[in-house]
This record gives structure tokens, sequence and C-alpha cells, in this order.
């Protein structure tokens, strides 16, 4: 694993993954928030000379401890309605391109 071979990084965080993962390699921090936007991380790293209770993480070489929380995202999140139309934008543009015959089967498919 990259975390157990290389000094001096505080936090690796991962992505495009359907799970959510904490774990904690010779104090650095490895991060993956989950999938489909149904939550996010809150990392905080902070310098500071010892660890503190609340660390998950303290690197003794950086002098750097690391905090985290997982926020949930529910209907208390107002839509950004700037986003809410590039998504809309981008999702119509994508529909219509996936919407077009590309082959044909002249046998039955066997289900």
């Amino acid at each position: 694993m990259l975390a157990e071979s290389v000094e001096g990084v505080d936090v690796f965080l991962g992505g495009h993954d359907h799970t959510t993962v904490d774990i904690n390699v010779k104090n650095t921090l490895i991060k993956k928030s989950g999938t489909d936007f149904r939550e996010f991380t809150l990392i905080k790293l902070e310098k500071r000379e010892q660890k503190q209770d609340d660390d998950y993480c303290f690197n003794e070489n950086t002098k750097v401890g690391t905090w985290f929380e997982k926020v949930d995202i529910t209907s208390a999140f107002a839509p950004d309605p700037e986003l809410a139309e590039s998504v809309h934008n981008f999702s119509s543009e994508l529909n219509r391109k996936l919407d077009r015959l590309v082959g044909y089967v002249d046998e039955d498919l066997e289900l």
C-alpha cells in the first residue's frame, strides 16, 4: 500500500468507489467518502506539536493532526440553482446523445 511506503503525507483521498473508507495507516488518513453524492466529508488538518483527543491521525513527522466528519446530504441542504441548471443541461444533452439506435439483433435473446 502506498501509505505504508511514503512518509510526510497526511491524507490520501480516494474517489469513484461505492464504499466509505476511513483507515489510519502509519498515522496517515486514507479517506473515501462514498458514492452517488449521498454524503461528503469535512476534513480538518491542523499543525500542532502533539496529538489531541479528537485527532483521528497525528503525524509525528509533519506535526499535523487530522480529523474528519461524514456529512449526509439531505433536504436540509438547499439546491444551488446554478449547479442544478448545469446538471440539468448536461443530463439533457447526454440523454439526447444516448437516445439513438446503434444496432440491431436478428436473433431472439434469451433472458
